[in-house]
């Protein structure tokens, strides 16, 4: 028989079925390459096949990180009793080929817990998912099937305003007018000199011919990005009204003094997180952050006083492509993209959905 070849990730754990109830214990092995044994944490075996191809009465059982979760929902079983393989099936296959169906269900849970626990035992040991403290498993897989129809409203050339901000002014009040959760929300993308990307969400604050404003920490990770690479992309989503504008551009820092007015007109407590902040570095517990926020506060008791932090203050998204995106029926929705011209106007663009 030949010797599994890939990764080392070892046999998770051994099953006794001679026994009462089940025994599991750790052993080591190695993973194969191929469909059976991709996503592999490890192997369950109840004999001395270990490092051999499974088959039929090999007593070896794959467990991977994305079909354990469901507690086994196809089994297979060699002629000695053991599982052999795990795919995806109906749930009534395990308990009748582990030859469980008769048993008491407490009995049942149990064994099945057993294998489990054992499973992860090894994998966290063996450097496999990190689990926290009182977890047991990770999330079983996920797939969404969710549709909607989008028949809302239509975008085309004849209605659309020939000035993209004017445009976005008038879907920004139709998603207030709407009652849409925080319309000002968008994901700001931002990436590394080599190009990774991040992505959070922030608030719009202010847009004009000028571009659209955000307010943020610079020394923060999307700050220190934006100050490498000043490049960035902003989406808009207003679901209720079946709506996106994306928004790309090159990024520049607002004046001290849009900063310092937008900084002031904030509640107090705001500016004074603005000091306690160390935005994206790592702390040691929420009662350090809340330890700052107390040192700042004590240092700033004149609220009407606090003054802006140097490392704090605006970026103006100067647009380059601004692209409205408004759902339609059968995904043939209607995307109008406009595109900054050499002199500064703009051009429009249908795109296909």
């Amino acid at each position: 028989m030949s010797r599994w070849r890939g990764s080392p990730c070892g046999v998770v754990a051994g099953v006794d079925r001679s026994k009462k109830g089940f025994r599991a214990h750790v052993v080591d092995g190695q993973a194969r390459r191929g469909d059976f044994a991709r996503n592999a944490i490890g192997f369950v075996a109840g004999n001395e096949s270990i490092g051999t191809n499974p088959g039929p009465g090999s007593g070896a059982v794959l467990i991977s990180s994305t079909n354990f979760g469901a507690v086994f929902s196809k089994i297979l079983m060699g002629s000695d009793g053991m599982i052999v393989s795990v795919a995806s099936g109906q749930g009534a296959m395990i308990m009748s080929r582990l030859g469980l169906l008769d048993c008491d269900p407490v009995l049942v849970i149990g064994r099945l817990l057993l294998i489990q626990k054992a499973v992860f035992l090894y994998a966290t040991a063996a450097g496999g998912p990190r689990l926290r403290q009182g977890d047991e498993r990770p999330m079983d897989p996920r797939t969404t099937h969710a549709r909607k129809e989008y028949e809302q409203a239509a975008l085309d050339e004849a209605s659309v305003e020939r000035d993209p901000i004017r445009q976005f002014a008038a879907w920004y009040d139709a998603a207030v007018a709407a009652g849409v959760p925080e319309p000002e929300a968008m994901t700001l993308s931002t990436a590394t000199p080599d190009g990774r990307p991040s992505a959070r969400v922030v608030l719009l604050r202010g847009f004009d011919a000028r571009g659209f404003c955000f307010f943020t920490n610079y020394e923060s990770r999307k700050g220190r990005e934006l100050g490498a690479n000043p490049h960035a992309a902003v989406t808009f989503h207003w679901a209720v009204l079946e709506r996106q504008v994306r928004i790309e551009g090159r990024v520049e820092r607002t004046t001290a003094a849009e900063s310092d007015e937008y900084f002031h007109s904030r509640p107090s407590t705001s500016r004074i997180g603005a000091w306690s902040s160390p935005q994206s570095e790592v702390i040691p517990d929420r009662a350090a952050l809340e330890a700052l926020f107390t040192r700042y506060r004590t240092e700033h008791p004149d609220e009407a006083a606090i003054p802006r932090p140097d490392h704090w203050g605006g970026f103006r998204i100067v647009p380059e492509r601004i692209e409205f995106w408004q759902g339609r029926p059968s995904r043939l929705h209607d995307r109008l993209c406009f595109r900054r011209a050499s002199d500064g106007g703009w051009t429009l663009e249908r795109l296909a959905p």
